[in-house]
């Protein structure tokens, strides 16, 4: 078998690249046809968020657990949460926004980011997941992690995330959200 050069093969060839790039190309750009499509459709949905009294619930800007606060869950829309050492929390998720766990952190659960990176520092313990759609999982050497990591991000064109700009994207209806206490 041999390669088959001239005009033919040269097209051929260029026709195999225009239809892998296509093939790959493609699903993202429907799913954002869709996702666009859909925002104008249910632009009006509201949601209620109800936290109990032992969460610490933020939105639209970021919460800080300082040392020696102990709390539930840690929630954060459209803003970054960070748990400094010697605080406590069962599970941690970001909306549209970061986590960052500094060194003598404690998650006793699972650790989220929807939209946003996880930064896990040196002397961090997480007794659960990590997980970061549409972002990126950045864990020191030093942290321990008894659960499994997942990260979807890291496709970018142009610089940009494409994983975390769909997902942005398709959260930004999660703007209109109420928070509600138990």
């Amino acid at each position: 078998m041999g390669f088959e050069g001239g005009r033919n093969g040269t097209m051929r060839t260029h026709r195999l690249l225009l239809a892998l790039v296509a093939s790959a190309l493609l699903p993202s750009l429907a799913l954002a046809d869709d996702a666009t499509a859909e925002k104008k459709k249910d632009s009006n949905i509201n949601c209620t968020i109800t936290a109990d009294k032992d969460d610490r619930v933020a939105q639209g800007h970021d919460l800080l657990l300082d040392d020696g606060t102990k709390a539930k869950d840690a929630v954060v829309l459209h803003g970054n949460v960070t748990i400094k050492k010697g605080a406590t929390v069962e599970k941690v998720v970001a909306i549209s926004g970061n986590v960052f766990l500094e060194p003598g952190a404690h998650v006793k659960g699972d650790v989220v980011a929807l939209g946003g990176d996880v930064r896990v520092a040196e002397d961090v313990r997480i007794d659960g997941d990590l997980t970061a759609l549409g972002g990126h999982l950045y864990v020191d050497g030093k942290a321990k992690v008894t659960g499994k990591r997942f990260a979807i991000g890291g496709i970018e064109i142009d610089g940009e995330d494409i994983a975390q700009k769909l997902i942005r994207e398709a959260l930004a209806n999660e703007k209109h959200c109420k928070v509600t206490r138990k």
